[in-house]
C-alpha cells in the first residue's frame, strides 16, 4: 500500500510539472516569436502599406491570444464603435502590436473574485482622425515611475512586478508596440491606477487598473 501511495505521489507530482511547464511554453511561444520579428524587422525589406479594416486586425489578434487566454482561464470582451473604421498599415506589425498589448493584459490579470474568471476589454472608439484602440486589465500594478519615467519603453526592461507569481518575458512588447505605432504616425498612452476608487496609488499590494491604448490615423482619401 505505501509502495502504490508513493507511486500515486510520484505521477500526481509529475503531472503538476508537465502542467507548469506546458504553461510556460504556451506563455512564451508569443513573446519568442515577437523577439525574433523585433530583432529580425530592419532587415526585412519593407513590406507595401494596405488599406484595411480595423475589425479586420482586432479579429486576428483575438484569434492569435485565444488559445493563451483559455490556458491562462482569461475572458476575453470586445466593444466597438468603429467596426468600419480604415486604416492605412503595415498588416503583419500591427498585429504583432496588438498581440504585443494583449499578451501583457492577459498575461498579468488576476482573478477579481473567488470563483470567477478573470477578464480584459478590448474597446476601440474613434474620432474624425485617429482610432483608439484600449487594452485593459485588472491585475499587476505598473509603478507610476516606471511609466512616467518612459521606463516600461525601453528595450528588455522588466518593471518590479512584472515577475509576479512567476510570470516570465522578454521586456520588449511595449518598445516594440510604441515603435509600430510611432512609424504608423500613431502613439502608444499606458495608464495604471487602483482598481478601487479613492485606494492610494502608492499601494502596490492591490489590484490595479491598466489600460494600454494604441492610436492610430484613420484613412482619408477624397471619396472616402
Amino acid at each position: 500500500h505505501v509502495r502504490r501511495d508513493t507511486q500515486d505521489l510520484l505521477r500526481i507530482c509529475n503531472l503538476i510539472s508537465l502542467h507548469q511547464m506546458l504553461d510556460r511554453i504556451i506563455s512564451m511561444e508569443h513573446p519568442v516569436s515577437a523577439l525574433r520579428e523585433f530583432v529580425t524587422g530592419e532587415k526585412r525589406q519593407n513590406e507595401t502599406r494596405k488599406v484595411l479594416k480595423l475589425s479586420s486586425l482586432i479579429s486576428q489578434t483575438l484569434h492569435n491570444m485565444n488559445d493563451f487566454a483559455i490556458n491562462r482561464g482569461v475572458n476575453l470582451r470586445h466593444k466597438s464603435v468603429s467596426l468600419d473604421a480604415l486604416v492605412e498599415v503595415n498588416e503583419r506589425d500591427v498585429v504583432r502590436a496588438f498581440d504585443n498589448l494583449l499578451h501583457n493584459a492577459i498575461k498579468y490579470s488576476w482573478e477579481r473574485r473567488k470563483g470567477e474568471l478573470p477578464w480584459i476589454h478590448v474597446r476601440v472608439h474613434a474620432t474624425r482622425e485617429y482610432v483608439f484602440i484600449e487594452f485593459e486589465n485588472w491585475g499587476v500594478p505598473i509603478p507610476g515611475d516606471e511609466i512616467n519615467k518612459g521606463l516600461i519603453y525601453r528595450t528588455g526592461f522588466r518593471g518590479r512586478f512584472s515577475s509576479d507569481r512567476g510570470r516570465v518575458g522578454t521586456g520588449i512588447g511595449l518598445a516594440d508596440a510604441r515603435q509600430v505605432a510611432r512609424k504608423h504616425n500613431g502613439e502608444i498612452e499606458l495608464k495604471s491606477v487602483p482598481a478601487v476608487f479613492g485606494k492610494s496609488a502608492d499601494d502596490y499590494k492591490q489590484p490595479f487598473l491598466t489600460t494600454a491604448t494604441f492610436k492610430l490615423p484613420i484613412f482619408l482619401s477624397e471619396g472616402v
